[in-house]
């Protein structure tokens, strides 16, 4: 449903009742609060895994697998996660994930060592 409600917003001609300048920030107004939606809503659990938003260094959001004080990679495996200005980019490259990629991975559960 979100991803329905931003490509109308994105696809759609916005434009407010004070003209173009009023349109635009209507328009930019109305982004910002589906982005911050989605980050409220879209934190799904799994049995004692959850799925939720991070915006990375860029500003772009990914998401992430976790289980409250580890993050999964792409191997499945779960890992520490170290404070924001120790994260490296190899890992947050392994565990920073598309939504749906997050999803999958969550529902899957993480892969212990034997």
């Amino acid at each position: 449903m979100l991803k329905r409600l931003r490509e109308l917003i994105e696809g759609a001609d916005f434009i407010g009742t004070g003209g173009a300048e009023e349109g635009l920030y209507d328009f930019n107004l109305a982004l910002e609060l589906l982005d911050e939606l989605e980050e409220r809503i879209v934190r799904l659990e799994y049995a004692d895994l959850w799925v939720e938003a991070r915006r990375g260094r860029d500003g772009v959001k990914r998401w992430v697998v976790s289980n409250g004080a580890s993050v999964m990679d792409r191997d499945r495996h779960l890992i520490y996660e170290p404070m924001p200005s120790s994260r490296t980019d190899e890992f947050i490259a392994a565990t920073r994930f598309t939504l749906e990629e997050a999803i999958d991975m969550a529902k899957k559960g993480p892969v212990y060592p034997e």
